[in-house]
């Protein structure tokens, strides 16, 4: 009966150190796309506003 009890809950630690791995996967995965878009849209808006403000200059 213990080696039940045992095999229980190693089952249960394996599913937990599954689970909190995987969610440390996805948390890397999405500020791995956090940190590569944040930059990126900042880039984007810097050079956007600069083109209205070159195009407002000329117009």
């Amino acid at each position: 009966m213990s080696i039940s009890r045992y095999m229980i809950f190693a089952r249960q630690g394996f599913y937990y150190v599954f689970g909190t791995f995987r969610l440390t996967a996805f948390y890397c995965l999405t500020n791995g796309i956090i940190a590569l878009y944040v930059p990126a849209s900042l880039f984007f808006i810097k050079n956007y506003f600069y083109t209205l403000k070159t195009w407002a200059c000329i117009l």
